[in-house]
């Protein structure tokens, strides 16, 4: 390896620490990488690593939610000796009255912004200290005619001067809002001590970006007042790294099902989503859980309206996926790609996807398949390519993984794969067909058998480098155009022992260095077509003295022995 190649894996590996920390919760802004064990360190004291269940801070003051039959909002501001001490809201046309909870009541401003400054020095803050020191006050907005609309999220566009707010805690009861907003897709972090998100009740009409961006978050109780009515969920939960609940009844979504794309991207810390999620139907799964940390059982969303699952579970580490069945989605393109993976994929049905390509790219588990259907997925390229640490990647065999039985693209499809054997015709039925196999098993080092292939295309690099494997069953290349690198295994650990059933490619082609008997040399002559020209080198293998090299020089081939 070049010294500029050594330098590229190391500047990789350092850019995998920084995302690795990062998806725990620490802000690595202008961190060196001399810094990172100190990130790391902070992760392993729990001051900035993510929790799996919220646990409030037990000195904070109790806050009131307020009943489903009222429009109010109740609520915790956290008051520190920085300048990060205001909190404000939008209602729209609702009126009635705030009192902030440090002696100052107003009246509602009709459709405006209303906002508040705390002073930490202001002697009617009473309430104790909170064990960081933070001084707290209790709010509540009555509304005498329910608000329009309700918006959390600061800026100074929005009359307000500061750029992070105050909120701790928020408690919303409203019977009319159509849409409900705590931040902005401008903000980084606007509200760096809000925790916990309390909606008693809402009319809310679209959830997009609702809660996107609100780091510190953990944990989200919602009830919607109608059901069968939102469309709209994109980003919904976008960026929130330290949310790690979210309890609701998920009816409120449309029958139609709802546009769910990068819902809950790079959540990294989400632990348990709670309600019937089988209520929930996105219609559009793209990044719905991109970058969203560890699932050990991931939840059982109906999937049967969705159109798309590309790269739904990218960058995941998922034990086991709970039956999905997508009945019209398109893709399944990058579904678990990153370095991720799934263990177990219990039932996977998407009969309607043309395309897998990267499916589980760059995986680190190992995949066991109880049931796939991919019957009409003509693109396979890089589906469970690996990464050149040889880390393992699924899956194990393709027992039950139903293919395209016409022509497939499958590039790079097993490159650098824990495949075991890769057996088409015993998923499928029959055997699998492509028309581009370039570098498909390269690299495959536990790969032992190939059955019921053909190939109508390149297949240069086909086996390369692969280490072990032993038979090439039941295959047609007969078709194939490239030759160069196709049978050219490790030749520390070349086994090749067996071409049964096979025809062999039709254009010059080399099996060397392998373990050919006479027995199964003759086979592999006898099976292969009639050419004129063609070179069939097969040096160094057992049998090749021995062999009846005239059954092929028959058919129009050289043999090389």
């Amino acid at each position: 390896m070049t010294i500029a190649q050594q330098l590229i894996d190391v500047n990789t590996a350092k850019q995998n620490i920084k995302t690795s920390i990062e998806n725990k919760g620490v802000d690595m802004t202008n961190v060196p990488f001399t810094d990172y064990h100190l990130s790391i360190d902070s992760i392993s004291a729990g001051s900035s690593g993510p929790v799996s269940t919220w646990t409030r801070n037990s000195s904070w003051a109790t806050v009131t939610p307020p009943l489903p039959t009222e429009n109010k909002i109740t609520g915790l501001a956290i008051i520190t000796t920085s300048n990060l001490n205001e909190i404000g809201f939008f209602s729209g046309s609702g009126t009635g009255t705030v009192d902030w909870g440090d002696g100052t009541v107003e009246d509602i401003a009709v459709s405006s912004w209303n906002t508040h400054t705390y002073d930490y020095n202001d002697p009617d803050l009473t309430l104790p200290l909170t064990t960081e020191g933070h001084k707290q006050a209790l709010f509540t907005v009555t509304f005498t005619s329910a608000p329009s609309q309700l918006n959390f999220h600061t800026s100074s566009a929005h009359g307000l001067t500061k750029t992070a707010s105050a909120f701790g805690e928020i408690h919303v009861s409203s019977s009319s809002d159509s849409g409900m907003l705590f931040a902005t897709t401008q903000m980084k972090d606007p509200h760096p001590f809000l925790e916990y998100i309390n909606i008693v009740k809402t009319n809310t009409s679209t959830w997009l970006s609702a809660f996107r961006g609100l780091h510190g978050l953990q944990r989200v109780d919602i009830n919607h007042a109608t059901t069968g009515v939102i469309t709209e969920c994109s980003y919904m939960f976008y960026w929130c790294k330290q949310l790690c609940e979210v309890n609701t009844d998920w009816t409120w979504c449309h029958a139609n099902g709802a546009n769910a794309t990068q819902m809950f991207g790079s959540c990294s810390n989400l632990f348990k989503i709670e309600g019937d999620c089988s209520a929930f139907k996105p219609n559009n799964a793209t990044s719905l859980f991109i970058q969203s940390g560890f699932w050990s059982v991931t939840p059982n969303f109906d999937y049967s309206v969705c159109t798309t699952l590309a790269n739904a579970f990218y960058g995941c580490i998922i034990n086991h996926l709970t039956p999905i069945n997508a009945p019209v989605a398109t893709t399944l393109s990058g579904f678990s790609n990153g370095y991720g993976g799934i263990a177990y994929i219990e039932s996977l049905s998407a009969p309607s996807a043309s395309t897998v390509q990267n499916f589980m790219n760059s995986s680190h588990n190992p995949l066991v398949i109880d049931a796939m259907d991919i019957s009409n997925t003509t693109d396979m390229s890089g589906m469970f390519k690996g990464v050149n640490s040889g880390a393992l990647t699924g899956p194990k065999n393709l027992d039950n993984v139903v293919f395209n039985t016409s022509y497939t693209t499958c590039a790079s499809a097993f490159y650098y794969s824990c495949i075991s054997d890769a057996d088409f015709i015993k998923g499928n039925g029959v055997g699998v067909t492509t028309n581009n196999a370039i570098n498909m098993f390269y690299y495959a080092n536990a790969l032992c058998r190939v059955r019921g292939l053909t190939v109508v295309g390149s297949a240069q690099n086909f086996l390369a480098a692969v280490q072990g494997c032993q038979f090439i069953e039941d295959c047609d290349f007969s078709g194939v155009t490239n030759t160069t690198g196709m049978f050219n295994l490790n030749t520390t650990y070349n086994f090749l022992c067996s071409f049964k059933g096979t025809i062999c490619p039709a254009i010059s082609f080399s099996i060397a260095n392998g373990m050919l008997e006479a027995d199964a040399l003759n086979e592999i002559f006898t099976n292969a077509p009639t050419v004129s020209g063609q070179t069939m080198t097969v040096t160094g293998n057992p049998g090749a003295a021995t062999c009846d090299t005239s059954i092929a020089t028959a058919k129009g081939w050289t043999v090389v022995t």
